[in-house]
């Protein structure tokens, strides 16, 4: 492989130029994702999720509530009814209720009459009056259609379910947007709400992140490399060997049809960074004094290249391994992710050797090769590794000590780590949908959504009193935990039935003693606002429930009362009663993350462990190699326990990706110890050696990649930030473990008699 790349220079560049531009030409093909239904699950629930959603049309929702100091002015009422018959004229929109759609019905005795609220916009001041006082006496609509001190309307918008078109709620907002700019511009103000906007917003954040991540870890890993190897050659060299990598990813992405949302865009940074990994190490060996004698310029090139290819190959494999074991995540968004991020490491690998040496000798290895690599205005880097020898020699007890403090602070924090999914906290506060949101939930209510499914055996089962009565238990049960703010039934229709039918007497806002009353408020009632709570055959109903809170540690104790009490007070009920909606889904993915953590992360420790033994060909080094390795692991998700973040769909992959990374430093280390171990060197003369010649390397690519996982802090997306966050301080943490608490626990091992490593 080497002495192709290097004794057939022109043939090995134009090889992997034509590899590139085959993934290229794939590029038009990359595609964007304008929803956030990549983080569902495909299990029982999110299939019975999609039978559900068949009955009743769907349960997502966006509100555009109009806020005023009194909603209930002819102005105001006429933008709501102009907004609202606008909107209901979209095609996406199956359905749209406001104050100017809503039914309200006028009772009489023994019979009622079912009208518009507002058939005509009222024009004096006593008859906007009645009508708020009318309004606002409703159950039914407070807190949904208005808020109790009317100064917010809500106009309840019900999208169609698309599961296939990505680009039907950009479409659907961005025309909604149309409608309202107009009335904003009349001085208006709207504020829109709910699981469609949160939908959009996550897309478009995805899409600032990418324009962000791309250029900025691309400048900044450029003029890092430059920083630390003082050396315009070798950055042009960099940027040509990034440049190829990010484009054989595009081309990827296109062609296995892998669209970048949330999660995958964090690949592009990655990738860059690691697509200086092993150039990094190439070029921590070009040093001038390599061509001192008299070889020819292609045959020092070919043995540098053999001294580092074992290693490069070995963290190209661990650092695989580690991406590839979030694989056995049940996200499809998980693994669209691992794939493209080991997929990375394949080509960086592949441009290091046989792009990179090429290139060397094309520009020439005197314009490359360095005297010794510096930090503007710094020490040498190798005098300063040179001197750390005596240091950890001296420190050696302090610094295991300190390192095993460190560890036990850590797994004790790791204690106290959170794991849960907040879709309101993936935004920041200041983020537009985080704002109109918290603004909503302050007047009206929650907006995100569970529902209870109940289903009879036979048809018209929810006539029968009986079966009514438990829709009305479960939903005065719901009410009444922490959290839910609003629960709608068709229970709730038939009382308001009963009562209008009696002259509207309060005493009769109750649900009716026979089957024969039921039926004939269905025959009265001409209005299909109960299509969203009862089938047509009357058989499978619905309760709807609105959560104030998007935390699913929140959401799962919800869930977990709700199936209690069913189990305790509905177990011998001849309905089918089971819970269903987003924030069932939502609880599920997060119970999984830690199932998936688990696994995840055992499988990488199994894996990369393995190749580490054999390819080291050493039992006790291999196993040795672990512990610097577990270390940051325990400090990150310690830091994760003392800071409150939580174990969500960006930090869940951090564990398996840090190992697979961190490792990587440790494989460098331990094969040049081992080289030296093979020619006779002590252990003592060894690990001098060895800090020294490698401690520049190490100290490198730690730097590069920070840099280039700290890019992910400027990104929107709260847990990419988070995983940015986590993953540089692991990186720092780990050239700790390489560098100080590793060569001091070979140098412990000395002390005690163990020569065998």
């Amino acid at each position: 492989m080497i002495h192709f790349s290097t004794h057939r220079p022109l043939c090995s560049f134009l090889l992997c130029t034509i590899f590139v531009l085959c993934f290229v030409v794939f590029i038009p093909q990359v595609k964007l994702v304008n929803n956030v239904d990549y983080f569902s699950l495909e299990d029982e629930d999110a299939e019975f999720h999609q039978k559900f959603k068949a009955l009743f049309g769907g349960d997502e929702f966006f509100i555009i509530a109009l806020e005023k100091e009194n909603v209930f002015t002819a102005d105001n009422l006429r933008v709501i009814r102009e907004v609202t018959d606008a909107l209901e004229a979209l095609p996406d929109i199956r359905q749209v209720r406001s104050l100017t759609n809503i039914t309200d019905l006028i009772g009489e005795e023994d019979s009622f009459e079912v009208r518009q609220l507002i058939e005509e916009i009222p024009v004096g001041a006593q008859a906007l009056s009645d009508l708020r006082k009318r309004a606002l006496s409703k159950p039914l609509y407070l807190n949904t259609i208005v808020s109790k001190d009317g100064r917010v309307a809500g106009i309840l918008v019900f999208p169609y379910d698309r599961p296939h078109d990505d680009d039907y709620r950009k479409h659907l907002l961005v025309t909604t947007e149309q409608i309202l700019a107009p009335y904003r511009q009349a001085g208006h103000q709207f504020h829109l709400a709910g699981l469609t906007t949160i939908n959009y917003g996550l897309s478009r954040i995805m899409q600032r992140d990418m324009w962000v991540f791309f250029p900025l870890s691309a400048l900044l890993i450029i003029v890092t490399v430059q920083l630390l190897f003082r050396n315009w050659w070798m950055t042009l060299l960099a940027s040509v060997g990034i440049g190829s990598c990010v484009a054989t990813m595009f081309g990827l992405f296109g062609l296995c049809g892998v669209r970048f949302n949330n999660l995958t865009c964090v690949v592009l940074p990655i990738a860059i960074s690691l697509a200086l990994a092993d150039a990094v190490h190439i070029f921590s060996h070009l040093e001038k004094k390599e061509l001192e004698g008299d070889e020819p310029d292609f045959i020092v090139l070919e043995r540098i290249l053999n001294i580092v290819v074992k290693p490069c190959l070995l963290t190209s494999l661990t650092t695989a391994l580690g991406f590839l074991s979030v694989m056995v995540s049940s996200l499809p968004a998980m693994r669209d992710f691992a794939f493209m991020a080991s997929a990375s490491t394949v080509f960086e690998f592949l441009f290091s050797f046989f792009m990179l040496p090429p290139l060397i000798l094309f520009v020439g290895v005197h314009r490359v090769f360095c005297d010794f690599i510096t930090i503007r205005r710094g020490p040498s880097l190798t005098g300063l590794f040179t001197s750390l020898w005596g240091f950890i020699v001296r420190n050696r007890a302090a610094i295991l000590i300190t390192s095993l403090g460190l560890a036990l602070s850590g797994a004790w924090f790791m204690t106290k780590v959170l794991v849960e999914t907040d879709i309101l906290g993936y935004f920041k506060p200041s983020n537009p949908v985080h704002r109109e949101i918290t603004f909503l939930e302050e007047r009206m209510g929650g907006v995100a959504t569970l529902d209870i499914s109940l289903e009879a055996p036979e048809p018209d089962g929810f006539k029968e009193p009986a079966n009514l009565r438990t829709l009305d238990e479960l939903g005065k049960f719901a009410k009444g935990l922490e959290g839910v703010d609003h629960v709608t039934s068709f229970a709730d229709f038939i009382k308001e039935m009963n009562q209008a039918f009696h002259a509207e007497d309060p005493a009769y806002e109750r649900l009716p003693d026979s089957r024969d009353a039921v039926e004939q408020y269905l025959l009265l009632y001409d209005s299909d606002e109960t299509d969203d709570f009862i089938t047509p055959d009357y058989r499978h109903a619905r309760i709807a429930l609105r959560l104030s809170s998007h935390n699913t540690r929140n959401q799962r104790q919800v869930i977990d009362e709700l199936r209690r009490y069913i189990a305790q007070s509905h177990a011998s009920s001849e309905l089918s009663i089971r819970l269903t909606g987003h924030a069932v889904n939502y609880v599920n993915v997060a119970n999984l993350m830690v199932d998936n953590q688990i696994w995840s992360f055992a499988t990488a420790v199994l894996t990369i462990g393995f190749v580490m033994i054999v390819s080291l060909r050493s039992l006790s080094i291999g196993l040795l190699s672990l512990v610097p390795n577990f270390f940051p692991i325990f400090l990150n998700f310690g830091l994760m326990g003392l800071f409150r973040i939580p174990l969500d769909t960006g930090t869940v992959m951090i564990a398996a990706v840090a190992l697979g990374i961190a490792c990587d430093d440790t494989i460098h280390f331990l094969s040049r110890y081992l080289d030296l171990r093979k020619q006779g060197v002590s252990i003592m003369q060894a690990l001098p050696q060895v800090i020294s010649s490698q401690g520049r390397a190490i100290f490198a690519n730690s730097v590069i990649l920070t840099v280039g996982f700290g890019v992910l802090t400027f990104g929107s997306f709260v847990p990419v930030m988070h995983f940015g966050i986590l993953s540089t301080i692991i990186m720092a943490i780990a050239m700790w473990a390489d560098v100080l608490m590793l060569p001091a626990l070979m140098i412990c091992n000395v002390r005690i008699g163990a020569d065998d490593l």
